[in-house]
């Protein structure tokens, strides 16, 4: 990872007064020069410390990005700690990792961290813990210089170790791949401990000598782990007026709904890179058509965050773009599997022995080698009559509903397909159902949603029902929501209203 950081570093020798981070909020600027200077001088106070494990726990800012850059300078193993995680879930991870040190910023928390001392940094606005020593040895694979951790299906955190190597290679072909977009300036909208903004959002952006604008997530809209104040984001967005963002599904969602009413797309905005699960294309489409130049992309925590991407000039509609210039992808029994680098294993866990990695999603490669991605092989659906539905395709053309938010489907064994559905509260649900129904007649018979049950409450991250990235967590969903389900399956008399009037009968539940 010194590597890395040497090449980044190289950027002063072209334009050392050129700014490598600012905070739009209180205004800090960091130029290349000052960036060197800063990351070395918290890299020597963190050699001097003899800190084998580092963690750090902090909001977005440009101090966070600095202290990530000195950790992994300095030799440290660094495991950026998600802000939205419970002190459960913390608890997890410095145990799981065997974490020996903490940076954090100085504001109290309610995490008992278990400090055996406590040291204020003269390079840092945080302060450095030493932790209780744990007793758990070997937690990760040699060569391990950074720990990622995945929220996990059940909401038990799962580390994902990565080579210095590794990331280096995959920042520098995600620079490669927008080298020609001339892109100034990146705006970092998703938390920083989140892999694919730390290596595509930070690493990349500083190998191209582009700005990274770090606000912090207050001032960017959130609301606790999930809840986006719209206006603020829009803000945000439209104050830094970036080159280039990256998104999750609900994040475009948000933008999609600004620009239809009337949000003005900053002109600078080059490109919206978009990720963590499957996107219309009818969505994209649409955003296209408003002025926001989004384009889909795949990747995976345990292939350093990117494998594939669409860029200008290389877009090609349905698709997830072309693979990463150090990547080669084939298709095994309708599954996508990944040659190249990849992790070195999770933590506690022995390291694969292959450079195959087969990633459990269904898709495919057409003739010009942009990758296409259908869903997830675990999450497949066989009816009882012995269909196969990606569950990912119905609940992508629910999306385009106005108002839906989300959607699971189920299905697994039973002879049609149910939905659990929550909606914005302006739409009624005598037109949802209309809308559904509307929907039901482009699918084919097999997979269209013959009753749905509205939620009052979206799933979050908080809740445990979607990972930081967005993705429902299917099982603990199905399992939490089962009496719904069933009832959906084997209604009571008075608990539905029947739609009638059209070729497919939808019932749904208030």
């Amino acid at each position: 990872m010194q590597n890395l950081w040497i090449t980044i570093s190289k950027a002063t020798k072209k334009q050392p007064d050129a700014v490598a981070l600012f905070d739009p909020h209180c205004g800090a600027s960091y130029t290349y020069r000052d960036l060197v200077n800063q990351v070395n001088l918290l890299a020597s106070e963190l050699q001097e410390c003899n800190c084998p494990i580092l963690g750090i726990y902090a909001d977005n800012s440009p101090d966070w990005l600095i202290a990530d850059l000195a950790g992994l300078a300095s030799g440290c193993c660094v495991v950026p700690l998600p802000t939205f995680f419970t002190p459960s879930q913390l608890q997890h991870v410095v145990q799981d990792v065997g974490m020996t040190h903490l940076l954090k910023s100085k504001t109290p928390d309610a995490m008992h961290w278990g400090e055996s001392s406590r040291q204020q940094l003269d390079n840092s606005p945080f302060e450095l813990l030493a932790l209780e020593p744990v007793k758990k040895s070997d937690r990760l694979p040699p060569g391990t210089i950074k720990v990622t951790y995945t929220s996990g299906s059940t909401g038990t955190p799962k580390g994902v170790c990565l080579s210095g190597e590794h990331l280096s290679t995959v920042a520098h072909s995600i620079a490669g791949a927008l080298q020609k977009e001339s892109i100034e300036k990146h705006l970092c909208v998703l938390p920083l401990s989140t892999l694919l903004e730390n290596v595509a959002g930070n690493y990349a952006p500083l190998l191209r000598h582009a700005q990274v604008d770090l606000p912090g997530l207050a001032q960017l809209g959130y609301s606790g782990s999930s809840d986006l104040q719209l206006p603020k984001f829009l803000a945000s967005i439209a104050n830094s007026s970036p080159g280039s963002v990256i998104l999750i599904p609900e994040l475009l969602d948000a933008l999609i709904n600004g620009a239809g009413n009337g949000w003005s797309v900053p002109t600078q905005l080059k490109f919206i890179a978009v990720g963590g699960a499957r996107v219309n294309q009818r969505q994209l489409d649409y955003a296209l058509e408003l002025g926001l130049p989004v384009f889909q992309g795949y990747g995976l925590s345990e292939c350093g965050s990117v494998v594939s991407i669409n860029v200008p000039g290389a877009n090609k509609a349905g698709s997830v773009g072309k693979p990463l210039s150090h990547l080669r992808v084939h298709i095994e029994e309708g599954e996508v599997v990944v040659d190249g680098p990849h992790y070195l294993g999770y933590a506690g866990q022995k390291s694969p022995q292959t450079q195959l990695l087969r990633t459990g999603d269904l898709g495919f490669i057409d003739a010009e080698g942009y990758l296409y991605v259908n869903g997830r092989k675990r999450n497949l659906i066989i009816s009882s009559y012995g269909r196969n539905i990606s569950p990912e395709w119905v609940e992508s053309e629910l999306h385009t509903i106005p108002g839906l938010q989300q959607c699971v489907l189920f299905g697994e064994a039973r002879p049609h397909c149910v939905a659990l559905i929550y909606a914005n509260k302006e739409v009624d649900s005598v037109e949802l159902n209309t809308a559904i129904n509307a929907v039901n007649q482009t699918l084919p018979d097999y997979a269209q949603v013959k009753k749905w049950h509205r939620l009052s409450q979206p799933f979050s991250v908080s809740d445990h029902t979607l990972t930081p990235n967005g993705r429902l967590k299917r099982e603990l969903i199905e399992s939490r929501y089962k009496h719904e389900i069933d009832t959906m399956y084997h209604p009571p008399r008075d608990d539905f209203r029947q739609q009638e009037g059209s070729t497919t009968k939808l019932t749904f539940v208030e």
